[in-house]
């Protein structure tokens, strides 16, 4: 987690999406580094490939923005969005991304 390197390794042509955690949750809340996600966004290695975030446990300002990503000033192609949603009273996800990425 937070390896931009790594993660570009990893790519190839065969990849369709990168799905990844702003701020990691399940393993405790782990920060990535301040250039990981600009240099994820930024990369070359991965145009044809759509960025997924998952932002289950740190949307909806439980940060201080709106998303996690926010903080990076970094825009996914597409948001997945949960637990929050519901409000702990009811299970509630969604899917947000451009009419286009769709």
């Amino acid at each position: 987690f937070g390896d931009a390197d790594a993660l570009a390794q990893a790519i190839d042509a065969n990849t369709v999406a990168v799905l990844l955690e702003p701020i990691q949750g399940e393993a405790g809340i782990i920060v990535p580094p301040d250039d990981y996600l600009p240099r994820v966004r930024a990369s070359p290695d991965w145009i044809s490939s759509a960025i997924i975030s998952t932002l289950c446990s740190v949307h909806n300002a439980r940060t201080g923005r709106t998303f996690a990503c926010d903080h990076w000033g970094v825009v996914p192609d597409i948001y997945l969005l949960g637990k929050a949603l519901g409000g702990g009273v009811v299970p509630l996800s969604a899917v947000v991304a451009d009419r286009d990425v769709l």
